[in-house]
């Protein structure tokens, strides 16, 4: 999604095992994508999502466990074919943008995290 007028990824956004990539914004340049918040399990029932790109200019708040993968997974699953990519850019973003718990509970998942073109010293 590109351009559109999302003004937040609501709780519990997205529900759907077969889900692999989601991006908002286009990648690596700010965009129009008015994405202020992104609520909390917005991605919990995404399990197979490899990808995950979210660039919004006004992005200032990431919820609780907003990025948190509901995955059975005992093992660490180091395989990189089934790490998943989290790229996450917005000006606005700074160090208190992140609600305590948001970048936890991966379920022993390989993640990259980047995040870029943020306020965060």
């Amino acid at each position: 999604m590109e351009n559109d007028k999302l003004k937040s990824i609501p709780d519990y956004a997205f529900n759907n095992s077969q889900l692999r990539y989601i991006w908002f914004g286009a990648h690596f340049k700010q965009t129009s994508q008015p994405i202020e918040y992104i609520g909390k399990y917005s991605f919990y029932h995404a399990p197979n999502l490899t990808s995950l790109r979210i660039f919004s200019p006004v992005l200032a708040k990431i919820g609780k466990y907003s990025l948190a993968m509901n995955r059975t997974s005992r093992t660490v699953n180091d395989d990189l074919g089934q790490m998943l990519y989290i790229d996450i850019g917005g000006s606005m973003l700074d160090s208190s943008s992140f609600e305590s718990t948001s970048l936890t509970r991966f379920r022993n998942r390989s993640t990259f995290l980047r995040l870029y073109n943020t306020s965060i010293d």
